[in-house]
């Protein structure tokens, strides 16, 4: 009988000082636990561990309007950083990791650095996301073909729900399918 073994790494994202994936999403309500509660639990439980004491930025009462936690992650740092607006707006939940360059060298497979972006985007459930290297979004959607044919060129990869008809409309072709979150990558 033949064992599977997982390709070590398959893609070279070029991010120059870190690896940033961001999501945004339906505003949270104020009954709702804080978005980064579900990442951390989610990410202790598959092994990353508190490296510092989370910090908040708000009124003291429900939501911070900014929080943030530091893991440490197979001897990388994972940074997760939560924006809450309050007009109406999208929420953002952002992973910052360290370079790709740094990831490849440092973890033995590609798929952990996804299955660790997976955990984000299942906690959550984003509307989208963009990858790079901590530059903003730059768009409320990722709908259809036009809004990520606008985002492609801005940015090292997008993610989109497997459901959406941007990628039909575009004919593109996705990288790899997320199983927990159902999110697709598109790297550009």
């Amino acid at each position: 009988m033949t064992q599977l073994t997982a390709i070590p790494w398959s893609v070279h994202l070029g991010t120059a000082d870190c690896t940033c994936v961001r999501f945004t999403g339906e505003p949270a309500s104020l009954d709702d636990p804080w978005p980064l509660s579900r990442v951390v639990t989610e990410l202790v439980l598959t092994g990353a561990s508190m490296g510092q004491r989370p910090r908040a930025l708000g009124s003291g009462r429900g939501i911070p309007l900014v929080h943030s936690q530091i893991l440490a992650w197979r001897g990388t740092t994972l940074e997760l950083e939560a924006h809450t607006l309050r007009d109406g707006g999208s929420d953002e939940v952002s992973i910052t990791l360290p370079a790709w360059d740094e990831l490849a060298a440092g973890i033995t497979v590609e798929d952990d650095v996804w299955e660790v972006i997976d955990i984000v985007a299942a906690a959550i459930v984003p509307s989208f996301g963009i990858i790079g290297d901590g530059e903003a979004i730059g768009a409320t959607r990722c709908e259809t073909g036009k809004d990520l044919r606008a985002l492609l060129p801005r940015h090292i990869g997008v993610l989109v729900p497997g459901y959406t008809s941007a990628l039909e409309d575009e004919g593109v072709t996705p990288y790899r399918e997320l199983p927990r979150s159902g999110m697709i990558v598109i790297i550009h």
